[in-house]
């Protein structure tokens, strides 16, 4: 059955967070998997030739003589100067070649998982090809495409590209070893000085506003908000002396860390789950454990900025 309205913004934001996430091959496999789905007769995914390689072509949909290329930036073009740069140069070789190695294409489509949308750099190079080459259509394939192609599809094929729905149930419903799991692997690899105290501070109003986070995380942190008890009941009751303590400084490390390099709040929020989740699908109870614990953390002001101080500058 089509996708219900009342799932659509959970869905999107599903989508949001899988673009984010994948990357380079696994971003052109997902990008392959929705399309045969969309298109069960007409899409086709080319395998390599030896030396000819895949002829600059990622997928063909053959009706319309239709040629994609994939660029799977990470954390959905977060870097935006560079990953833009980036697509500029590939943009160019990339259409090049397809026009020389399929003579009846008709469309050529740049994909991305840019969330934000191109930035002008390889947008004006689309403009310069399109110019050039009349004869050919040439196409912007992100995130506004992906959402539409996802929601034609029927709901169980959505749950077997996205996986199922994380609820709110879920969230309310997590179980203490499933936080506990996560606790005791983030702490083996910890083996630092401890802080004499962590003690817990208030979160300004608008903390995830200040912090210029998506609406998609935004809900995440927030889902994991229901969870404030659990997590704090197995993080301070823990077996291991210091546990709070041992969490606390090992992800306001890696927080400090990953804002000294310029990277945009998203960008560091999907850096500190992927360092829980790790590479590949994720589970529910993985999932709401993850942001359950960031969650806990974002609260205390462990990691991100709790205010704004003189002009811009967060404290």
């Amino acid at each position: 059955m089509p996708i219900p309205p009342e799932q659509r913004l959970a869905l999107s934001d599903m989508l949001e967070l899988t673009l984010r996430r994948l990357t380079g091959n696994h971003f052109q496999e997902f990008f392959c998997r929705m399309m045969e789905l969309r298109h069960p007769d007409a899409f086709m995914r080319p395998a390599l030739e030896g030396s000819l390689g895949d002829r600059k072509c990622d997928g063909y949909l053959r009706p319309g003589h239709e040629i994609f290329q994939c660029y799977g930036a990470e954390n959905g073009g977060a870097k935006v100067k560079a990953v833009n740069a980036r697509l500029a140069a590939k943009i160019d070789e990339d259409y090049v070649g397809a026009a020389g190695h399929w003579p009846d294409m008709k469309v050529w489509h740049i994909v991305n998982n840019f969330i934000l949308g191109m930035g002008t750099t390889p947008l004006a190079r689309i403009d310069a090809l399109q110019a050039a080459n009349p004869h050919h259509r040439i196409a912007v394939f992100g995130w506004a495409t992906f959402e539409a192609h996802i929601m034609s599809l029927e709901s169980y094929q959505v749950t077997g590209l996205l996986g199922r729905e994380v609820t709110a149930e879920d969230f309310r419903n997590i179980q203490a070893p499933e936080v506990v799991a996560v606790i005791d692997a983030i702490a083996q690899g910890t083996l630092e000085e401890l802080p004499e105290d962590d003690e817990r501070r208030d979160v300004p109003v608008g903390k995830l506003r200040t912090n210029g986070l998506s609406g998609a995380i935004q809900r995440k942190i927030a889902m994991g908000g229901l969870n404030e008890r659990i997590v704090k009941r197995e993080i301070e009751g823990h077996p291991v002396p210091l546990m709070a303590m041992t969490i606390a400084n090992e992800f306001r490390r890696q927080y400090v860390d990953l804002d000294l390099q310029g990277l945009e709040p998203d960008d560091i929020m999907m850096k500190l789950y992927g360092n829980i989740v790790g590479h590949g699908p994720v589970a529910v109870e993985m999932d709401v454990a993850a942001w359950s614990l960031l969650s806990y953390l974002f609260v205390r002001c462990t990691i991100f900025k709790d205010k704004v101080v003189d002009e811009g500058v967060f404290g």
